[in-house]
């Protein structure tokens, strides 16, 4: 049968996106407050959401079902032969968190109907239209109906059809149900804390070798010394560092992730991701990892470690990750990042040297209250970065404008040369002010717990000629004062 989307559920969508797996605490923090969820519920809402999409696929009978954070009434799938979907209908589905997104985004998105559904999938999709109720729509039939983003065969019978659905949910309910909570560490350098926060239950330590947006430096070898203590691996996101400033896996990290969109790539056009596997951790001698250790019946029962030695974690990431989550790059893609990679060491050296003349002009300017950079000596990593990084500590970094959100916010407005984007590790000069953006609904002490105060301004250092940066940013900070 013909493959209509070779891909699996996206159920990190369900809370949208970051408030499972996102960016940190910061972002986590921000998503759930403004959905007005309890940080610590997530597990158990993505468990409930994942227990009617079992009922759905499984039973013939509607669902209804109310939950602390939604509530669904006569819902069932609806299978049509040889169409390349499957359709959830419902009398109605609801949140208490609707008024909060009405609110923020405009009643508009709080309605679905036939006909204004185009691109909205469900679970693939935009979350944010949670209170939608279809019988309220003159223009609507008497069901919604959502497309089902999953690997669905064309086939003739409605069991045919639900083989592979059916397959890639108990895969999903038996992962996330058994998924550990994480454990977030408050002070990043001091490898005590790390140590302080691994539980009997954790199987990994992972860190920022450059943070965001403090631009924190982490002692890679010290923290990894405090892992391989407890028989865990140490993965860091190096993306704001690349390859070429420092090589984690040098000073004792297991596994090394990037964001390849960022400086890898480095021109914004194209999505990617890379996970380096340093090959040197024993998974066999730690013990806490049966899914590499023993038998796999996803593969007729082979034994990672047995099969391929120290490749055994790199060869079940692409035998799961490729087929069981879809993490399968366009060729374009490729093309577009080893294009960029090829070019990464006369790129990084030119943002590092455009940095630091952009931190001479914010360390004399008027309008800046503070700068975090590491190579800035008010910096509290200033002396590890200079033996960590004696190439430069990267091209991102924030500052503290004077006057608060308004003027943030006005700056923003003023740039001219530099584009306001939330990307970092472009070509071209990024900003953002968090607090005006990203992080509008947050109060100021909500804002502060995120490690975002309100004058913050994240600056991703471009390639433009030095003196162009420093004008623009220049009257833009005149600007903001006014």
């Amino acid at each position: 049968p013909l493959h209509v989307a070779d891909r699996w559920l996206q159920l990190d969508h369900m809370t949208r996106g970051r408030c499972m797996f996102g960016a940190g605490p910061g972002a986590l923090a921000s998503d759930c407050h403004m959905l007005g969820i309890e940080v610590a519920k997530t597990r158990t809402m993505m468990a409930e959401g994942l227990e009617a999409i079992h009922h759905l696929l499984y039973d013939d009978e509607p669902l209804s079902m109310k939950t602390d954070w939604f509530t669904l009434k006569d819902a069932r799938l609806n299978f049509r032969p040889y169409s390349e979907t499957l359709d959830l209908a419902f009398a109605s589905i609801a949140s208490p968190a609707g008024p909060r997104l009405a609110g923020r985004y405009g009643a508009g998105v709080l309605s679905l109907s036939a006909t204004s559904a185009a691109g909205f999938e469900v679970l693939g999709g935009h979350w944010d239209a949670w209170s939608i109720k279809a019988e309220e729509h003159g223009n609507v039939p008497d069901r919604s109906q959502w497309r089902l983003v999953a690997p669905v065969h064309i086939a003739e019978t409605r069991e045919k059809a639900l083989e592979n659905v059916a397959y890639g949910i108990e895969r999903w309910v038996d992962y996330f149900t058994s998924v550990v909570a994480l454990q977030f560490t408050p002070e990043t350098r001091d490898p005590q804390a790390f140590a302080d926060a691994i539980r009997p239950e954790t199987r990994l330590v992972f860190a920022e070798t450059l943070g965001n947006p403090g631009i924190e430096v982490l002692d890679v070898s010290a923290v990894a010394e405090v892992a391989h203590a407890h028989g865990l691996p140490l993965a860091v996101d190096s993306t704001f560092a690349t390859p070429y400033l420092l090589r984690p896996i040098e000073h004792g990290a297991d596994i090394v992730i990037h964001s390849a969109t960022k400086f890898l790539g480095g021109h914004g056009v194209a999505i990617g991701g890379v996970v380096v596997d340093g090959g040197r951790f024993d998974w066999v001698a730690s013990g806490k990892f049966p899914t590499l250790t023993e038998p796999y019946v996803g593969y007729h029962g082979i034994t990672f470690t047995e099969e391929f030695g120290p490749q055994a974690l790199s060869m079940r990431a692409r035998a799961e990750g490729l087929r069981d989550f879809g993490a399968c790059m366009s060729p374009a893609n490729a093309f577009y990042l080893l294009q960029g990679v090829e070019t990464l060491s006369l790129r990084m050296d030119r943002h590092v040297a455009n940095t630091r003349r952009v931190i001479d002009l914010l360390d004399t300017h008027e309008a800046v209250e503070w700068i975090r950079h590491p190579e800035h000596p008010s910096h509290p990593d200033h002396e590890l970065a200079k033996r960590l990084y004696p190439h430069g500590a990267g091209a991102i970094l924030s500052f503290g404008v004077a006057g608060g959100r308004e003027a943030g916010r006005r700056f923003i407005e003023a740039v001219r040369l530099a584009s306001h984007l939330a990307n970092v590790g472009d070509a071209k000069t990024l900003v953002i002010h968090p607090a005006s953006t990203t992080h509008q609904q947050m109060s100021s002490a909500d804002l502060e717990a995120a490690g975002v105060s309100e004058n913050l301004i994240r600056l991703s250092v471009g390639l433009e000629d030095p003196e162009d940066i420093c004008r623009d940013l220049d009257q833009a900070l005149r600007a903001s004062q006014r």
